[in-house]
């Protein structure tokens, strides 16, 4: 652990220094052109503000600050609350490069106008005073070239502008204010071609390797759902490739500094976020407990991706760090996984120790500008990465494939054994078969007998229930016709007395007399044909609703059905028990116009109804007494498709442990000898027949209401 912190320590001390501005002359000379090229990092003059005039060679800027602008842009001072300045460099040209044309590798992070001579050569960007019109133009070591004029000395000139507020990143290289490297027009592009065709040829590299990492493991997984690390490993590679793509081919497609810094910034949260997820699947893979040293690594991860925000030097140094710290756990883990005899783990060694001896190596080579080296060896580290884990990944499919084969050839050795005991089973039961035989043709014919039996009974409880419906029926006709027939009978005494009345008088001689009972005599007949003419309705009427149902819907005013049984049903309790008596409400909806049933059918429900109705009210008065009024309540409502009868009481409720049994045959609560069971269950029949529904709401000793559903 003292290893790891001094190593630690190491990595976030060693930061870039600032260089020092070096101007030890005025003017450059060019004369013969290194291999390498010439970095214009001296004799640069600098002034805030902006004059064209200062394009100009003859323009004396002997009084302009020296400047080295080939530094990174955060560490020249003279820049830093300046939105917009020139450099001027003067070049003492060789005579034999006079009217020839360099080659110039330019890299910057502001915007500039370049001038040789006072003319205008290349613009790159937006200038402007205005800090929020400026617009960057993001250049690394792009080739341009420039021809050079007839003058033993020649100026360039460079008009800038740079926003303080831009988003910079580092990582490998600095963000140069003005980074220009001379050299031959056919070096300048050539090395350019190849350094653009190598990292193209890296970039490519890691990005097939990590999608075929990708597309490798999730096909793992949807083939071998339970092995969830494979979905993991999946998401690492997912983000890696991820990581690659922004960072290494869309960042240097990006002209604007802002666009790059923050796309190069995405890649390297995916590139940790990636880290965070494969040293999580760690912890499974080992079967390893996760402990405080895990959550302290992914804290500093986070820290990692926010120090870019608030360190800008210090940054990469600590993101390295931290790829160090978790490479060396990651290690440290595998290697206690190999001492544990876990398969595969020495892969995963290999793989974290080469990110953890690559990182520092890296670091010293960027540390002393070995770019290409730098760049090299972070590619050879990061295909190790892929290649260790699909080695890994085929091991444990591997492993996989011969635990199922094993597994396979003990299920054919269990099955052999299984096929073996059922022979000897259905021998066996071939025997009992034979006795059993035997034994259910005895069986079978009892029970054919007590299935006839068992009809023959239900035919007759439904017969009877038929039978007590009808004479609930007869009951309330009788007593609906008694009126009428007690009217009939008064007015035939009365008019026996006045026919002999008139037979008097007409003796007597008293016209007067006769025409007066005469008339009277008259009033009465009539009244006993209205009467006779009721009692003939109601007869006619109610055989109407009891005859045998043939099965035809017919087109029937509703509430004047629902009426005409709540009456025949009261009558029948009153006939039945005539100290029966309860209150009766009614609402009918006047909407209701005439519905196609079948009267008879509907009719044997609300008469079903309206006497469970008036028997639990009457069996609550029976306890309650003079407390209790008994009250039954018929509601008709017209709704958009369909009407409904609701028939509530306020008697005992039904229990709600019967409730869903209610509707079944031959279910009932009343007293034996008083209910068959089946009144509610040929009602349920009755409405599925008419394609509608009956519902019943209720609670325990307060009340019931069952609603019948009709289709209009």
């Amino acid at each position: 652990m003292k290893i790891l912190l001094g190593i630690l320590l190491f990595l976030l001390c060693w930061v870039p220094v600032c260089h020092s501005q070096i101007t030890s002359t005025d003017t450059v000379r060019l004369t013969k052109l290194p291999s390498e090229g010439i970095l214009l990092d001296k004799g640069w003059k600098f002034h805030a503000d902006d004059d064209s005039a200062w394009a100009n060679p003859e323009f004396n800027d002997r009084d302009w600050q020296s400047i080295n602008p080939a530094l990174d842009i955060r560490h020249i001072p003279q820049i830093q609350n300046v939105s917009i300045f020139w450099l001027r460099l003067k070049l003492l040209v060789d005579s034999s490069m006079m009217d020839q044309p360099l080659g110039m590798s330019i890299s910057q992070v502001g915007a500039s106008e370049i001038y040789l001579d006072g003319i205008p050569v290349y613009k790159f960007g937006t200038i402007s005073k205005n800090r929020s019109e400026i617009r960057t133009h993001f250049l690394l070591n792009n080739p341009f070239s420039m021809k050079l004029g007839s003058n033993r000395v020649q100026t360039i000139a460079i008009r800038y502008s740079y926003d303080q507020k831009v988003f910079l990143i580092k990582w490998g290289f600095d963000n140069y204010c003005m980074h220009m490297v001379v050299n031959s027009v056919q070096t300048t592009f050539s090395t350019y071609q190849k350094n653009v065709r190598v990292s193209s040829i890296y970039e490519i590299t890691k990005c097939a390797l990590w999608m075929l990492l990708c597309i490798f493991s999730f096909g793992l997984y949807f083939v071998i759902r339970s092995q969830k690390e494979y979905f993991f490993i999946g998401i690492y590679s997912l983000f890696l490739f991820i990581s690659n793509i922004l960072g290494g081919l869309i960042a240097r497609e990006l002209s604007d500094t802002s666009a790059y810094a923050y796309t190069y910034f995405l890649s390297r949260l995916f590139l940790i976020l990636g880290v965070m997820v494969v040293y999580s699947v760690l912890f499974r893979l080992y079967n390893q407990n996760k402990n405080w040293y895990y959550y302290a690594l992914m804290a500093c991860s986070f820290f990692a991706i926010i120090s870019y925000f608030i360190f800008y030097d210090q940054a990469t140094s600590i993101f390295l760090a931290v790829f160090v710290l978790l490479g060396f756990e990651f290690s440290r883990r595998s290697w206690k996984a190999i001492k544990n005899n876990r398969p595969g783990a020495t892969l995963l060694f290999l793989a974290a120790t080469t990110v953890f001896f690559f990182a520092p190596l890296m670091i010293f080579l960027l540390r002393f500008n070995f770019l290409a080296t730098a760049a090299f060896v972070a590619f050879l580290a990061e295909i190790s990465i892929p290649f260790y884990w699909s080695l890994f990944i085929a091991g444990e499919f591997g492993r996989t494939g011969l635990a199922l084969q094993a597994r396979v050839i003990e299920v054919e050795q269990l099955s052999e054994k299984a096929v073996s005991q059922e022979r000897e089973k259905q021998q066996f039961l071939a025997l009992q078969n034979e006795t059993l035989e035997s034994k259910v043709s005895e069986r079978t014919s009892e029970l054919n007998e007590s299935l006839r039996n068992l009809k023959s009974t239900q035919a007759q409880l439904i017969q009877s229930e038929k039978m007590a419906s009808l004479g609930e029926l007869t009951a309330g006709i009788a007593h609906e016709i008694q009126n009428p027939l007690n009217f009939v009978n008064n007015f035939s005494d009365l008019n026996k007395e006045l026919i002999d009345e008139v037979s008097k008088a007409n003796e007597d001689g008293n016209s007067m007399g006769v025409k007066e009972l005469l008339s009277t005599l008259k009033d009465n007949e009539e009244k006993i044909y209205h009467h006779g003419k009721r009692a003939d309705a109601i007869v006619k009427g109610m055989l109407q609703h009891s005859r045998t149902s043939t099965g035809q819907k017919e087109s029937i005013d509703l509430n004047r059905l629902v009426d005409e049984y709540l009456r025949i049903a009261y009558q029948g309790m009153r006939t039945r028990d005539n100290s029966f008596n309860t209150k009766i409400e009614t609402h009918y909806d006047q909407d209701i116009k005439r519905v196609n049933i079948i009267p008879q059918d509907i009719g044997r429900v609300l008469l079903n109804l309206y006497n469970n109705a008036f028997y639990t009210v009457m069996e609550k008065k029976k306890r309650q007494s003079e407390l209790f009024e008994p009250t039954l309540t018929v509601t008709t409502i017209k709704t958009e498709h369909k009407v409904e009868v609701r028939v509530k009481d306020n008697g005992n409720g039904i229990p709600k442990k019967i409730l869903d049994k209610i509707f079944q045959p031959f279910f009932t609560t009343k007293p034996t000898g008083q209910g068959t069971g089946l009144g509610l269950s040929l009602s349920y029949d009755i409405l599925k027949v008419h394609g509608g529904e009956i519902k019943v709401e209720t609670e325990e000793g307060k009340y019931s209401e069952f609603t019948i559903l009709l289709h209009t």
